[in-house]
């Protein structure tokens, strides 16, 4: 279930948006407290660009990096893996 919203917030309609919204200030200090209470009362993963600046910047652990094939990266976008020679 989950995987489904995040890829339906991922695609290309849902980003072109992004950026409209985030430069209304309301809109920032609403997301940014929500996030904050979020994180205050759960244990949680977030992901975003700002997250680590200016959301959390006192969080224990930041900047997790994970590695995956091209066949997993792929199954995970919901876009199969193209077998092509290069």
């Amino acid at each position: 279930m989950m995987w489904k919203l995040v890829i339906k917030i991922r695609t290309a309609e849902v980003s072109k948006y992004t950026s409209l919204f985030a430069k209304s200030p309301e809109v920032r200090e609403f997301l940014i407290d929500t996030q904050r209470n979020l994180a205050h009362t759960n244990n949680i993963i977030m992901d975003g660009r700002d997250i680590a600046s200016v959301v959390l910047p006192n969080a224990d652990v930041k900047n997790i990096f994970l590695t995956a094939s091209v066949e997993e990266k792929s199954k995970k976008k919901g876009i199969g893996f193209l077998n092509v020679k290069v």
